[in-house]
């Protein structure tokens, strides 16, 4: 599973409401914003990677398919081709 370690900051809460100005406030909603924008980032991309990795993986046992089926297809020729001339008494043309 994807972990992501995200940086957590608690604001001091100050239970005077005197104390707070407006420039305060501000930088803790902009401290606040960048936190989430940061984490909302290292989410997308940790999702993006997981995403990538299950692409890789779905491309690799689709290949494989393919020349299995490719390879049984040609095994299936001959046996038609071989038959056809057995049953036309090796008489191909």
């Amino acid at each position: 599973m994807v972990d992501l370690q995200f940086k957590e900051e608690i604001p001091e809460v100050d239970k005077d409401p005197s104390s707070h100005s407006f420039g305060s406030a501000l930088g803790e909603i902009r401290r606040s914003v960048k936190n989430l924008v940061q984490s909302e980032s290292a989410l997308a991309r940790a999702e993006l990677k997981e995403s990538f990795s299950n692409l890789r993986k779905e491309l690799i046992k689709e290949g494989i398919f393919s020349f299995l089926l490719v390879f049984s297809g040609l095994s299936f020729l001959a046996f038609l081709i071989i038959g056809l001339g057995r049953v036309l008494d090796d008489k191909y043309w």
